[in-house]
């Protein structure tokens, strides 16, 4: 039997607490708080900057470089000795003239052994500088550096051997990643408080698909082709970079201080445009403001294709700071690794097999289901050109300020 409420002459008639709880309509947002629902800046960004439909699961890319200017000394040599012992003998030719960078000395190649000999034959001293003079010849020391500054011929010679680079292949695979999700007819036709459940897991879903390929875009393994399975996994920005882009820009330490960062981020612009993107975590985002109080100094919140970044003017080129909250490691609030990079964004393209971009298809529930199977589905990787002009930061934990 219902529960009788018996109201005085003077009340104030029937109230919203007089009636039963299942005859309430709850007031629910429209749409459910999804939490970090913007969280993939790089692959968004660069699906604005470069993106190509390729023919292939294999996407591959040559990158070359100019003869290489730089060498180091293997093995000490006396003021007088010669020859002497280099690193890479390949970097040399007669005709040759090379600088030690500590002293300035300058070296005349007279004769190289042979390819799979690392000597050659120098004039010391070339010029003759004499003592107190810039150049003046010293003791070499195992390791110094040694810069290449050009050749110099005798009048009506003939040409000198022609040195060449050669080429190097790079490759990754094309990935496929499916985000599924799969409601019954009677679950999509309720009425529920709310966004209708369909449409909800269309656009949860479809942030989750984002964020798998942010993560496979970033930290993507070794790429690698399972030719058994017919599976792949494509290489991201991680493990890229840190093979390859060399001594300077893949750096790491426990604790990032102004110094070492401003460092890293020196030796990042050593090659490449002038213009570079940072996806910083927060603990970096927030070390940065601290160091602003010295001298380093960040600009107002801007757009750009979509994603908020701060622009920062270093003496090397302008950075587009980024806030990307999925670098700073597994546990909320700090006190595991974070990462950091600093990217070229016109030397990195993602790549779709034709037809195989991401997209959203319907109608994947078997005919006489009596339900609705939708699904993402990308099929897609990453292509990285000239690594030295891109760096990582990584496996920091803290900051110095």
């Amino acid at each position: 039997m219902p529960t009788v409420t018996q109201l005085a002459r003077t009340d104030r008639g029937r109230a919203s607490n007089d009636l039963s709880t299942y005859r309430i309509r709850l007031s629910i947002a429209d749409k459910i708080a999804m939490l970090e629902p913007n969280s993939n800046p790089f692959t968004l960004m660069s699906n604005r900057f470069s993106k190509i439909a390729i023919g292939s699961t294999k996407r591959s890319w040559i990158t070359d470089v100019i003869r290489p200017e730089v060498d180091t000394l293997n093995g000490a040599a006396t003021t007088t000795e010669t020859p002497i012992t280099v690193d890479n003998i390949t970097y040399w030719a007669p005709g040759d003239l090379w600088r030690v960078y500590d002293s300035g000395e300058t070296l005349y190649v007279t004769a190289i052994a042979s390819t799979t000999d690392s000597t050659v034959t120098v004039v010391r001293n070339y010029g003759t500088a004499t003592s107190g003079e810039p150049g003046y010849r010293t003791d070499l020391e195992d390791g110094d550096y040694l810069m290449f500054v050009g050749n110099t011929l005798r009048e009506g010679d003939t040409s000198p051997n022609a040195l060449h680079t050669l080429e190097v292949q790079y490759d990754n695979y094309s990935q496929i990643q499916r985000t599924p999700l799969h409601l019954t007819n009677t679950q999509i036709a309720m009425l529920l408080h709310g966004e209708q459940d369909l449409p909800y897991e269309v656009r949860k879903k479809g942030i989750e698909h984002n964020r798998k390929l942010e993560w496979q875009n970033i930290y993507g393994g070794k790429p690698y082709t399972d030719a058994t399975n017919d599976r792949r996994q494509a290489g991201g920005l991680y493990w890229f970079i840190r093979k390859y882009s060399g001594s300077g820009r893949a750096v790491t330490a426990t604790t990032i201080t102004e110094d070492s960062f401003l460092t890293w981020v020196r030796h990042c612009f050593r090659y490449g445009s002038a213009n570079k993107v940072l996806f910083a975590p927060p603990v970096l985002l927030e070390a940065m403001s601290r160091w602003a109080g010295n001298h380093l100094r960040i600009s107002t919140t801007a757009k750009m294709f979509g994603v908020d970044i701060q622009r920062w003017l270093t003496p090397h080129g302008m950075v587009a700071v980024v806030n990307h909250k999925m670098l700073e490691g597994p546990v909320e609030g700090g006190g595991t690794s974070n990462d950091a990079f600093l990217l070229d964004m016109k030397d990195i393209t993602l790549c779709h097999v034709r037809g195989r971009d991401t997209a959203f298809l319907t109608g994947r529930e078997q005919p006489d289901a009596d339900a609705k199977r939708q699904e993402y589905l990308s099929e897609t990787c990453l292509q990285m050109k000239n690594f030295k002009h891109h760096g990582i930061f990584y496996g920091f934990t803290g900051f110095a300020a």
